[in-house]
């Protein structure tokens, strides 16, 4: 187009033509290219109207005695979604001729029979109640949720999880420190993203979801080893050991200011004097408050003791990269040091530790020592 100077008129033409050009560029990078943003906002008023309630029976603990199977009505558990457009793509292998797939259906054939008569819906954490969903990592690249459990390899599987949605650029896991997951987790976290609640539930429908978990006394032995023994943390030191010290030995005894010295015994009567699941810290608050299966669920479930086999599994399941693998690791042999620091724990405390964990007892088919 041309214009002589004097024709106003027709330049005023063109530079609105240019601002109308360049605000739609803009707005197209900004809304995604579509209209989603509208769609959004649309979605969010609609559920404003529907705000949402964390009911039900993980707000505090459990009131059965441990061999008590009755659990209240009946479950609702999350039905998986039937478009396949939303599930990645994997080879399809029947029961009979993969034995790794018939173990992976009795897992979860033992939670659905172990969540019978636990009233849930993944609903019930969505959006609102953001505090109870941190645990959830998503990865949008190959559709898959990970819910992280402390002291279940969670660290590796983090450096994992930073790899698969390229928040680091490097093939290796071990290539990267072991302060920095806990450290980043918080951009990997589905909370994160700016979603509705029905976009939420699509994914937690959708998207192929894994859980690590491990027997529950033996976690929860490891996270004493880990926080307050060898070498331990400060911060826990001073955070929980010290004030739990000062508890339960009097004003009088000698307690070191760095709260070493902490007891198993003393961290066992700590744990059991907690009236609410709030007040757990994440690294031995039970799964099923972390990531409940009787909600979400999931299609792997990955166990402590064939996490080599189950994590090789999971990342070839969901389209990883074929050089990623899980590290290799020499883990500290928890278990086997188990019973010695029971032996000293009165079989009361037992009982009620065993009150504590009993769904993860119960889903996750283990046994009390």
């Amino acid at each position: 187009m041309t214009c002589k100077p004097k024709r106003r008129v027709c330049w005023l033409v063109v530079l609105v033509s240019s601002f109308l050009w360049c605000f739609k560029l803009i707005y197209s990078e900004f809304a995604g290219g579509d209209t989603a943003m509208t769609a959004t906002a649309r979605d969010s008023e609609q559920e404003q109207a529907a705000p949402m309630r964390r009911e039900g029976p993980f707000t505090t603990l459990p009131s059965v005695r441990p061999n008590q199977t009755d659990f209240g009505p009946g479950v609702h558990l999350m039905r998986r979604a039937s478009s396949g457009d939303d599930q990645p793509e994997h080879k399809q292998v029947s029961v009979a001729e993969d034995p790794w797939k018939a173990e992976q259906d009795r897992r979860k054939a033992a939670v659905a029979r172990g969540c019978a008569g636990w009233r849930e819906a993944v609903s019930d954490y969505t959006p609102s109640s953001w505090g109870d969903m941190t645990s959830f990592l998503v990865d949008d690249k190959h559709k898959a949720i990970y819910c992280y459990v402390p002291k279940t390899a969670c660290t590796n599987w983090k450096r994992l999880w930073m790899i698969l949605t390229g928040l680091v650029e490097v093939k290796d896991p071990k290539e990267i420190h072991s302060s920095i997951p806990h450290l980043v987790h918080n951009k990997m976290r589905l909370v994160r993203q700016k979603l509705t609640k029905s976009q939420v539930q699509k994914k937690l429908e959708t998207y192929t979801k894994m859980i690590v978990v491990r027997h529950p006394f033996e976690r929860l032995l490891s996270a004493y080893l880990d926080k307050f023994v060898d070498p331990g943390s400060s911060f826990y030191k001073k955070s929980f050991a010290l004030p739990i010290m000062q508890k339960y030995r009097g004003k009088d005894s000698h307690v070191s200011e760095t709260g070493d010295g902490l007891t198993f015994g003393e961290f066992v009567k700590y744990v059991t004097s907690l009236k609410q699941y709030r007040h757990f810290d994440e690294h031995w608050k039970p799964a099923a408050e972390l990531c409940y299966p009787c909600a979400v669920r999931y299609d792997v479930i990955v166990k402590y003791d064939t996490l080599a086999e189950d994590a090789e599994r999971f990342l070839r399941l969901i389209g990883a990269p074929a050089d990623l693998h899980f590290p290799t690791t020499n883990p500290r042999n928890t278990s086997s040091q188990l019973k010695r620091y029971f032996a000293d724990i009165p079989r009361k405390q037992q009982e009620e530790l065993f009150r504590i964990y009993q769904r993860d007892f119960k889903i996750f088919e283990y046994e009390a020592i």
